[in-house]
């Protein structure tokens, strides 16, 4: 089932890129500010109108967070985070290394993002990519390459549907993230977005419950201090669904658990 489900949403993205290279004539050819979050997953930035970005940019970002959530489950047991993460951009194509290391705990992490984004259409876009993922706690490593895709659709009122799937090699499992983001342009330097997000495991927390997993609840306030550097606060509460940590070990961690933290990037263009 798992691979089933999988198997469907890489050809479902294989149809849109095709339909994508198809409509090279349209000026969808720019596509919005991707980074790495504090927890290490791709997301967008902003929601800015599409224009043309024919050179290159570069982003520098560092987060500060009071829990390591993921996957609706607090992984270092009440500890924080911190990370940093780098941005180059050239056309369609973005590179994001990232590290976190733990707060008064023993463990870091080491991410590598390589993903290729593409406007399907006006109100489209899609992004797909590759991440190799290395993490050492108490001194044992893991080791993972992932792969992912996210569909983002823009209605009116700057309201986004985006849907987020990534596949873990080493689980051989999926997990699937559900969202919709409403963005507020509240002063031309202050800007605030609410995002509701419904979780789906399908084996990517191995001894998890498959199915519906957490509602996560997201507030962000971003305020540019000049032209090219933002500062970032936000809060966060996830809902577990379903948990059952008498059969599944890792449904342990699955909690609801409140978090917040604090970001700053720079833009070099």
């Amino acid at each position: 089932m798992k691979l089933c489900i999988v198997g469907f949403l890489f050809a479902f993205s294989a149809c849109f890129s095709s339909l994508a290279l198809a409509q090279t004539t349209q000026e969808y050819s720019a596509v919005q500010n991707v980074s790495a979050d504090a927890a290490g997953h791709i997301k967008v930035e902003t929601l800015t109108n599409i224009e043309p970005n024919n050179s290159y940019d570069w982003h520098i970002h560092s987060y500060w967070e009071n829990r390591y959530v993921t996957e609706g489950r607090d992984n270092l047991a009440n500890k924080g985070i911190t990370s940093v993460s780098t941005e180059l951009n050239y056309e369609n194509f973005i590179i994001i290394p990232w590290f976190a290391k733990g707060i008064n705990t023993d463990y870091s992490e080491v991410n590598l993002n390589i993903i290729y984004a593409t406007v399907l259409s006006k109100n489209l876009e899609l992004l797909s990519g590759y991440s190799a993922i290395a993490s050492r706690e108490e001194s044992s490593n893991a080791y993972d390459n992932e792969v992912s895709l996210e569909l983002i659709y823009s209605f009116a009122q700057q309201v986004q549907l985006i849907s987020s799937l990534y596949y873990s090699f080493d689980a051989q499992g999926a997990f699937l993230d559900v969202a919709l983001n409403k963005h507020y342009q509240l002063t031309p330097v202050l800007q605030l977005d609410f995002k509701t997000s419904v979780g789906f495991n399908s084996g990517y927390v191995a001894d998890g419950h498959n199915g519906a997993n957490h509602v996560q609840f997201s507030t962000n306030l971003s305020y540019s201090v000049i032209k090219n550097m933002q500062l970032y606060a936000y809060s966060n509460y996830s809902f577990a669904i379903n948990k059952d940590s008498n059969r599944y070990a890792d449904d342990e961690l699955l909690q609801d658990v409140f978090w917040a933290g604090l970001g700053l990037s720079y833009q070099y263009r």
